[in-house]
């Protein structure tokens, strides 16, 4: 579906005369809240191909958004990530399900309502910023407050207080296309959090800019929320984006919830091999469980048996994937004292700035290591090891 003719605030277009990290405990505490700013219930949304087949865009979702929450949706192109933001802003019409905003329905499969995007009290930033080239800087900015019905001097003002909040203030009088990427960017984002509405949606807002400039703008998108107390649906495929914006990340694989919760949860405790390496970069392990006592799993591996926390459901017979975070690893000359440790050659080591990046084959695997040590020789026989506690088992097939 186009956006052609749809404006981020979601009102209606002007005529064209001639010539913005949260930890567990917040994201559990905003996720509790009685009253959600958006509550979506087994949202349904299928599209039809060319071949006549439907594909599921959406299947069966049901996700909160609490009073003041950033949420971001994470996941690859395809996963439905932007249909889901689509639908919650009323430009996407699903098949069945619920989605309550401000406590109001906004969609009812069951009963045929549809509200449309304008009643919904929402605003939206576009990937493509959707500014209007012949209105200035600050008219774009001011516009969704006029034509809610206020004074056009009011409006003009709380512009410019918004334009120099994302560090534009002297560019008010500028046009579109007189402006740099970043700086449409930053008009788009000032428009959208000017009319105050408690919930604003993101549609891959900074995927346009360079990354410097996508930096900057994210710790500005990060300093608005905290001020200004917006809650948030935010789209992206940037692992970064997400973990630095987000008190609970999405991720979204198909069309479905694949796993939500605060980032460091998502990061440290993925639930798959899919969450894992899309949050991050890991190690993997193959092994099948020998057997599952006290909390903890027996697995046999290619490299030998470890034991490891075993989640629940786990049985004996289990074909698992250990999986362990390259900086949560070390490189050593001798056996590790304790924890799990595999010898290995080092294929490649390479300075990185921040870190050295080391690449090691154990068997017919290969490990990354993230370290402070200097590069290692390529062909050295190294030891590499890590923490029993770091370790997370999930089904092979996942």
């Amino acid at each position: 579906m186009s956006n052609a003719g749809v404006i981020p605030v979601l009102e209606r277009a002007p005529h064209r005369p001639q010539g913005r990290v949260g930890e567990q405990s917040v994201a559990n505490a905003i996720a509790s809240q009685a009253q959600p700013v958006v509550s979506v219930r087994d949202l349904h949304k299928q599209f039809r191909r060319e071949d006549g087949r439907t594909v599921p865009a959406i299947d069966g979702i049901s996700l909160d958004v609490g009073q003041g929450e950033v949420l971001v949706l994470l996941g690859p192109s395809g996963c439905g990530k932007t249909t889901l933001l689509r639908a919650i802003a009323g430009l996407e019409k699903p098949d069945a399900g619920q989605i309550v905003i401000h406590g109001q329905p906004a969609f009812d499969g069951a009963r045929g309502l549809n509200r449309q995007p304008e009643d919904r009290r929402i605003s939206m930033i576009f990937q493509s910023y959707a500014l209007w080239p012949h209105m200035s800087a600050a008219d774009n900015v001011s516009y969704p407050l006029v034509s809610r019905g206020m004074a056009k001097a009011t409006a003009a003002a709380q512009a410019v207080d918004a334009l120099r909040q994302v560090g534009i203030g002297d560019l008010g009088g500028q046009y579109p296309a007189q402006m740099s990427g970043g700086q449409q960017q930053r008009v788009a984002l000032a428009r959208a959090v000017v009319s105050k509405d408690a919930l604003v949606l993101f549609d891959e807002p900074l995927s346009n800019v360079d990354a410097k400039v996508r930096q900057q703008l994210r710790l500005e998108l990060i300093d608005m929320q905290r001020k200004l107390g917006f809650s948030a649906v935010y789209v992206t495929h940037d692992q970064i984006e997400a973990m630095a914006l987000a008190d609970r990340i999405a991720v979204l694989r198909q069309g479905r919830v694949e796993q939500i919760g605060a980032p460091d949860a998502i990061y440290d405790r993925p639930v798959s091999r899919y969450v894992a390496n899309f949050i991050g970069t890991t190690n993997e392990l193959p092994g099948r469980v020998i057997g599952v006592a006290a909390g903890q799993a027996e697995v046999d591996t290619a490299l030998g048996r470890l034991s490891v926390g075993a989640p629940d459901g786990a049985a004996a017979g289990d074909a698992v994937c250990v999986l362990f975070r390259p900086e949560h690893c070390a490189v050593g000359a001798a056996r590790p004292a304790d924890g799990p440790g595999w010898e290995g050659v080092v294929v490649n080591s390479v300075f990185l700035g921040a870190y050295t990046e080391t690449l090691l084959r154990c068997g017919h695997l290969q490990f990354q290591v993230w370290g402070q040590s200097a590069p290692l020789p390529a062909g050295a026989t190294m030891w590499v090891s890590t923490r029993a506690e770091r370790l997370r088992m999930v089904p092979q097939d996942s």
